[in-house]
């Protein structure tokens, strides 16, 4: 089997895409051919398009974007949709994905899954499923936790049960997960971290809850509307 991994991190480095897409490349290490992709641009090269084309199976991993999918990643796929229909005579694809999302809930990432299964219909290859894991901002520290212990357990779990349906090519309803450590201790460590940000940018951490004035409100949003 040829997969194309696809980690659709906009980030150049120390995304939480990249700690999962990272994990599933040590998962298929010698289960399978993987054509490992990097989506950063709003378009793919024609040569890389050619490469996916080829593939039995696509696996896109990505971060939510306002409750949605990255702006460049749907260029990408409005571009891929027609390298794919064009292929479609030959082999017809199985698409698997996974979101992750700063929420505490795994389920936030639904609304941009269904926008892929979506996007598989209308590009006419398979939806296998979609993994929605929340509490991304622990994923790089807690890297290290094994799969039979720890905040991590379910999460790894997850991905080592896709990594066994994608070989099989086999389909299933989403999956939703939240890392296993207390919500109020998430939010907790969340803000001790944005006030550690805001000391570090020189500003101070009340600062936080400052609000806009009408005045600055009305021009930004003259600037977006421009």
């Amino acid at each position: 089997m040829k997969l194309a991994l696809i980690n659709c991190s906009p980030k150049v480095k120390n995304s939480n895409s990249e700690y999962l897409y990272q994990k599933l490349l040590s998962l298929f290490a010698g289960n399978a051919e993987v054509l490992d992709l990097h989506m950063r641009k709003k378009e793919f090269q024609q040569e890389t398009l050619s490469l996916i084309s080829e593939c039995d199976t696509l696996l896109f991993i990505f971060p939510l974007y306002v409750d949605g999918l990255p702006s460049h990643m749907t260029g990408c796929l409005i571009q891929l949709e027609t390298a794919l229909k064009q292929n479609l005579p030959k082999k017809k694809q199985m698409v698997y994905a996974i979101a992750n999302c700063g929420f505490y809930e795994g389920r936030q990432n639904k609304t941009a899954l269904d926008m892929l299964k979506c996007w598989c219909q209308k590009a006419g290859v398979n939806w296998g499923y979609g993994i929605g894991i929340g509490g991304g901002g622990m994923l790089p520290m807690l890297g290290s936790e094994s799969s039979d212990k720890g905040p991590m357990k379910q999460i790894v779990l997850s991905l080592a049960h896709m990594k066994d349906m994608i070989l099989y090519k086999k389909a299933r309803n989403n999956i939703y997960i939240s890392p296993g450590f207390p919500r109020f201790a998430y939010k907790l460590a969340a803000q001790l971290g944005w006030r550690q940000e805001i000391r570090q940018n020189g500003m101070k951490a009340k600062e936080i809850h400052r609000q806009a004035s009408p005045r600055t409100t009305k021009s930004l949003f003259r600037q977006f509307n421009s």
